[in-house]
């Protein structure tokens, strides 16, 4: 997966590291345009970090943006 990534992520889950394959924590939210978030996972046992960029809407359904 490359660092900027546009994937359909639920609020309430947290993806594996490419890496190591363990959970990555939630870092950083930062806001994008209108109903998207740009969303920093970083993992605690390589120290590798991945942003995605989601779209939500009022519901907290997540989309992929484009």
């Amino acid at each position: 997966m490359s660092p900027n990534t546009f994937f359909p992520q639920p609020s309430y889950e947290r993806p594996p590291c490419s890496i190591c394959g363990r959970t990555m924590m939630l870092a950083r939210i930062e806001p994008e345009p209108p109903h998207y978030d740009r969303r920093t996972f970083e993992c605690v046992g390589c120290n590798r970090s991945e942003t995605l960029v989601v779209k939500y809407n009022n519901a907290a359904t997540i989309v992929p943006k484009g």
